[in-house]
């Protein structure tokens, strides 16, 4: 199992994924590229998401491959180094009576 935190092995093996069972050359792997562009399709994403659910430990939907397009973006989400969770600030100590 990959760490939930490790990024970059989440890249390598997003992309080893695509060479080995989805016939992308080595040589065409971006990890900006759109997945779709490298030769993912629906039923693709379907396998690759319950692959990464059972690395990851943790449910991930298909539909994160269209809302996280790249193996760079899908990692990053995937990681927790993408967050759509706004921090919230402790107030002004001058605001508080």
């Amino acid at each position: 199992m990959i760490s939930a935190f490790d990024e970059g092995a989440l890249r390598h093996w997003i992309a080893d994924y695509l060479v080995t069972n989805v016939g992308c050359s080595p040589y065409d792997i971006d990890f900006d590229a759109s997945m779709s562009d490298l030769g993912l399709g629906s039923r693709d994403a379907i396998v690759l998401s319950g692959e990464l659910s059972e690395l990851l430990g943790r449910r991930v939907s298909p539909v994160e491959f269209w809302q996280h397009p790249s193996i760079g973006d899908l990692a990053r989400f995937l990681s927790g180094a993408e967050s759509d969770v706004e921090p919230v600030l402790a107030p002004d100590r001058g605001s508080i009576d």
